[in-house]
């Protein structure tokens, strides 16, 4: 879809350093990958936690 839409580089937003991956194996060049945070809480810590543990997601 990007390509189609003209893009053929962009920044990411995302704290997957697989969907890098995934654009560059499909033509998209990730000039930046911005990581996105926010505090961890009672709510959302074994969340996060699994997330970067299984997912390999940066923080």
């Amino acid at each position: 879809m990007l390509r189609q839409l003209g893009f053929g580089a962009i920044r990411l937003l995302t704290n997957n350093p697989e969907k890098v991956s995934a654009l560059s194996r499909c033509g998209i060049r990730v000039t930046e990958r911005v990581s996105h945070s926010f505090p961890a809480n009672k709510h959302n810590e074994a969340y996060l936690r699994t997330k970067a543990v299984r997912g390999g997601h940066l923080f």
